[in-house]
């Protein structure tokens, strides 16, 4: 082998280039298809009861369908029991309407300062900008279903887990 036939310093040879084959080519990423939404299915018994904010403490609520535990950006679906003289203090949702369904139990229902008796199978709708409460003023727990949405306007509740905060 002559001196010209040795690769110079700092260049190489053909045969090493024929060696070093060039990294491969990236295919080209498609863009990701959205996610799909997941369907939930579950049981009552599976959530824990919460105490929601400007609530008394024996006003509970099962947070069912949320955010935060269900793939939807549109409802907050809960169960509430509210022992006897517990209540939701009156408040307001510039956003959200609410629907209740009462299942179980009398109370009231204050809706712009008028009251109204509720007992099973009454449905209140609650428009936006409408202040409202509900108080268990019978002698058993006041059990009802509340459907409410945008649920971006509703107080957050702290999910404890069923643990006292």
């Amino acid at each position: 082998m002559t001196t010209n036939d040795k690769a110079k310093p700092g260049k190489t040879s053909k045969t090493r280039e024929l060696r070093k084959a060039p990294p491969p080519a990236r295919a080209p990423q498609a863009p990701r298809a959205p996610r799909a939404p997941r369907a939930k299915v579950m049981r009552m018994e599976e959530a824990f009861w919460e105490v929601p904010p400007g609530h008394s403490p024996g006003a509970l609520s099962k947070m069912l369908v949320h955010p935060t535990n269900a793939d939807t950006k549109h409802f907050d679906f809960r169960i509430s029991s509210y022992q006897p003289r517990h209540y939701a203090e009156v408040h307001v949702h510039e956003v959200a309407e609410n629907l209740y369904y009462v299942l179980q139990g009398k109370g009231i229902v204050e809706l712009d300062g008028a009251r109204h008796v509720v007992a099973p199978h009454t449905i209140v709708h609650i428009p936006a900008g409408v202040r409202h409460g509900i108080f268990n003023t019978g002698i058993e727990d006041l059990i009802f279903i509340v459907v409410a949405s945008p649920p971006y306007d509703m107080p957050e509740v702290k999910q404890t887990g069923g643990r006292e905060s």
